[in-house]
């Protein structure tokens, strides 16, 4: 499913291992949409955000994926 669990370990690579945390934020942003209430996808959108220097937005799905 796009946007489903797979694209979630896409992510994962992409900002743990390449390091691309733009390439991350983008495929994040799809999941939440398909994963609302899954808490490792606010919780990735929040480490992508963080290597992009955008931690006030960080920490705000940081917080979300710790209420999920």
């Amino acid at each position: 499913m796009p946007g489903g669990v797979g694209d979630n370990a896409l992510v994962f690579y992409l900002f743990y291992v390449e390091k691309d945390n733009l390439r991350a934020l983008e495929l994040v942003q799809r999941t939440l949409r398909a994963l609302p209430n899954e808490a490792a996808t606010p919780a990735f959108a929040g480490f992508a955000l963080d290597g992009l220097g955008r931690l006030g937005e960080g920490l705000a799905f940081h917080h979300r994926a710790l209420h999920l």
